[in-house]
């Protein structure tokens, strides 16, 4: 029910195309998620100022038909300073759930976003979690900056959190299954690789 899952409103969103076609986006409760995750709800006066965001594209109708309603992934690509991880944010801003941004380089590390193996002597051996199976299990929008940008292993492991699976299986840590929350919205946002400024996308 709405009120198990945090839900306290629904806002509709219309096809701008005329179609006469409505779908509903909910708003959470700001109560239903802890204090560290409640900090990462965007708020009317930050210093971002989502609530001044102009959804030009009408892109509010593409997530809520894809993403919430089918379920799929978007993918936003453009030229720098276009609003592709901003659109995240506003998101974020209109369903009052965390925001996490994930910004992809030739050198970020499977350890940092995956996650590597530990030793404790009270543990023993054990896996740590990186930053994307930490978020993936909770609910928020999560975009992922420039993800062409990061080295094969980390798109690897990330492509069945794409795919019509919905799940990341850490295979350092035998393979262990994190499911995705269903309130969980992954965005890919990413330069152009036929830009030359875009060396290596």
């Amino acid at each position: 029910s709405d009120v198990e899952d945090g839900i306290r409103a629904w806002r509709k969103v219309t096809d701008p195309n005329g179609s006469g076609n409505v779908v509903y986006l909910p708003i959470f409760d700001a109560k239903r998620f802890a204090h560290e995750e409640r900090i990462l709800i965007p708020q009317t006066g930050d210093n971002e100022h989502q609530e001044g965001y102009i959804d030009y594209s009408a892109l509010l109708y593409t997530f809520a038909v894809e993403s919430f309603m089918l379920d799929e992934t978007l993918c936003l690509q453009g030229a720098p300073g276009l609003g592709k991880t901003e659109f995240g944010r506003w998101l974020a801003w209109l369903m009052q759930v965390p925001f996490r941004r994930f910004s992809f380089t030739s050198s970020s590390e499977v350890d940092d976003m995956i996650g590597k193996m530990m030793y404790d002597p009270a543990k023993c051996p054990y896996f740590q979690q990186g930053r994307i199976p930490k978020a993936y299990a909770q609910s928020g929008i999560l975009v992922c900056d420039e993800l062409n940008l990061a080295e094969p292993p980390i798109r690897e492991a990330l492509r069945p959190a794409f795919d019509n699976n919905k799940q990341l299986v850490l295979d350092a840590s035998s393979g262990e299954i994190i499911n995705r929350d269903p309130y969980c919205f992954f965005i890919i946002a990413q330069n152009p690789s036929w830009d030359m400024r875009n060396l290596g996308a």
